[in-house]
């Protein structure tokens, strides 16, 4: 029994330094508490042993022996370790994978974002020049805007110079067309008093030929001007303007008095006009 005990030891001893062996990773896998526990048990039962040999070491003590496992039980606990231990490797496996899912996610992540930040720069380059555009666009609408202002200006100032001539025209037409019927009622009315003069003239004449000379004049031997002078000149001016004097008179009375001082004045007028030289 006791050999093959000793052969069961040597085995777990050959396990415990084989390092393929189970018990080999099994004792890697050992809880660190439980083995510092095991250290500090060690003196305290190193100390047992040294004690129980001295004649002073009064109290007495006994070993509880405690089964050794079976190789059987041994190798079921090797079993579920490693099934523990596949258990654990699919676990750690199926979180690698998970990890390296995430990781891939966020490279994919990552590179979208950098995708991202590559069409925000483009574009906020294209609002850039959409924006200078707009500015140069706004410059030359205002720049239009201000020649246009000017060009209505001008357009107004010409439109009422246009309409100050139309109605400086309308009414200078106006002006020529008072003067027109003044003109023919004048022209009208000289012509009237002209064939009263005559008549007057045919049949008084005879009447008023006292201090006059009434012989027929001949109008190619008028004097020159030049050769009037002072004194001719302002009686020639006196009898014109009291000619031109007894024909308003004449055309206000419109009686033979008045008629007959038109007929002296022309006669007076005409005398010192074709007075021969």
């Amino acid at each position: 029994m006791h050999e093959r005990q000793r052969l069961v030891d040597s085995e777990e001893k050959r396990d415990l330094y084989d390092p393929n062996s189970p018990l080999s990773e099994r004792d890697a896998d050992l809880d660190r508490v439980l083995f510092n526990n095991l250290v500090q048990i060690v003196p305290l039962v190193q100390s047992f042993i040294d004690g129980e040999g001295r004649s002073s070491f009064t109290r007495q003590g006994s070993m509880v022996y405690t089964k050794r496992p079976s190789r059987k039980s041994r190798l079921k606990r090797r079993f579920d370790t490693r099934k523990g231990q596949k258990d654990e490797s699919v676990i750690l496996k199926e979180q690698v994978e998970e990890l390296q899912m995430k990781i891939l996610e966020k490279d994919e992540l990552i590179e979208s974002s950098e995708n991202t930040k590559k069409q925000m720069k483009a574009l906020e380059q294209k609002l850039y020049e959409l924006k200078h555009h707009a500015s140069e666009k706004d410059s030359l609408l205002k720049s239009t805007k201000r020649q246009l202002f000017d060009v209505k200006f001008e357009l107004a100032d010409k439109q009422a110079a246009l309409e100050k001539i139309h109605w400086e025209a309308m009414t200078s037409n106006k002006k020529v067309e008072k003067l027109q019927e003044e003109l023919d009622s004048m022209q009208g009315d000289i012509s009237s008093f002209t064939l009263l003069l005559n008549r007057l003239t045919i049949s008084d004449t005879a009447e008023y030929t006292d201090d006059y000379d009434i012989k027929p004049y001949e109008f190619n031997h008028l004097r020159s001007i030049d050769d009037w002078d002072e004194m001719e000149m302002q009686k020639m001016e006196e009898a014109r303007k009291t000619y031109i004097a007894a024909v308003v008179a004449g055309k206000e009375k419109q009686d033979e008095e008045s008629m007959a001082t038109v007929v002296n004045s022309r006669l007076q007028l005409e005398s010192i006009l074709f007075k021969p030289t």
